[in-house]
């Protein structure tokens, strides 16, 4: 039973932000990934098995890492694209007013 960020009693090192990162790149290439091969992996790699409903939890908790890291670097790059939008304007004006007599 999933408690306070540990899976389980029974494994006390393997909480759902280890889970999350380790199933990370299941769901970055799947996000509609289905729960038992999560729960194999876990297996696979633990030698633990984690009930159906921990390992959609995990994989929720490893989708909205995935898209949060993505939603901050689509505004770092919007930030960077408004940049140098205001940058190619004063550069164009600069160009414009130096072939202006």
């Amino acid at each position: 039973m999933y408690t306070m960020g540990t899976i389980s009693q029974d494994h006390d090192k393997l909480d759902s932000d280890t889970i999350a990162d380790v199933i990370k790149p299941l769901v970055e290439v799947d996000p509609s990934i289905k729960v038992k091969p999560i729960i194999a992996k876990i297996q696979s790699k633990f030698n633990y098995t984690i009930n159906y409903r921990n390992a959609w939890f995990v994989k929720q908790k490893s989708i909205a890492k995935f898209f949060y890291d993505w939603e901050v670097s689509y505004r770092i790059l919007s930030a960077i694209i408004g940049q140098n939008r205001s940058t190619t304007k004063t550069t164009k004006d600069l160009k414009n007013r130096m072939l202006i007599p």
